[in-house]
């Protein structure tokens, strides 16, 4: 594991992501937390093939758990402080990008799975990067009417009834969607001091995507 690594071009095709030290959770989380605030840059005649997730800089939790994930899977996860007072973690793979680009889009996921577990996990990403919780109450925040669906069919597979009330920007004055539901209603969140550690952050992670 490489923390602060800069990586050289020549990495970019050993840095294959080991999907049989993930969980089918970690998997969705990763693909989730992609979809709420993530970024993928491809260069090819540079060998450059990179994904950036962003979060907050005193999520520091968030940051945690996402750096541990990303490096069960891979031998180099990059971190460090962003512009605009975010925190960035990256790693470059073209196996993986190209992975996360046949099954899912900001519009969220184009193929139907049958794993819970993954879709579990891809509810709990978008938690992490887009939502915002208060009194083991959760609300994903989007402005993506598809990926608003997409939300809304997840969380009725995997038992939840979510929600929904629509909200306008402040910033750009445009309409999108609140998707809420409580924790307690289901099994999602792993009992390790998450809600603590969101609501620590309340109001950080409240933008529409």
């Amino acid at each position: 594991m490489v923390r602060f690594n800069i990586f050289e071009n020549q990495e970019v095709n050993v840095n294959k992501l080991n999907f049989t030290s993930l969980t089918e959770k970690e998997h969705g989380y990763l693909v989730g937390f992609y979809v709420g605030d993530g970024n993928i840059f491809i260069q090819q005649k540079r060998g450059i093939y990179r994904l950036r997730f962003f979060l907050g800089l005193h999520e520091h939790y968030v940051q945690k758990k996402l750096f541990n994930i990303l490096s069960n899977g891979f031998k180099h996860v990059k971190e460090y402080k962003g512009e605009d007072n975010t925190y960035v973690i990256e790693v470059h793979s073209k196996d993986f990008l190209e992975h996360i680009k046949s099954i899912v889009s900001k519009d969220g996921l184009l193929q139907k799975t049958e794993s819970k577990e993954f879709l579990k996990g891809f509810i709990e990403g978008l938690i992490d990067s887009d939502g915002h919780v208060q009194r083991n109450y959760v609300e994903i925040t989007t402005m993506n009417e598809k990926l608003k669906e997409n939300i809304l069919q997840i969380t009725k597979d995997i038992g939840i009834k979510p929600n929904l009330r629509i909200c306008v920007s402040g910033f750009s004055g445009k309409t999108g969607w609140r998707i809420g539901f409580s924790l307690k209603q289901s099994m999602l969140i792993h009992q390790n001091g998450y809600l603590t550690s969101k609501q620590q952050v309340e109001g950080q992670s409240e933008g529409l995507t």
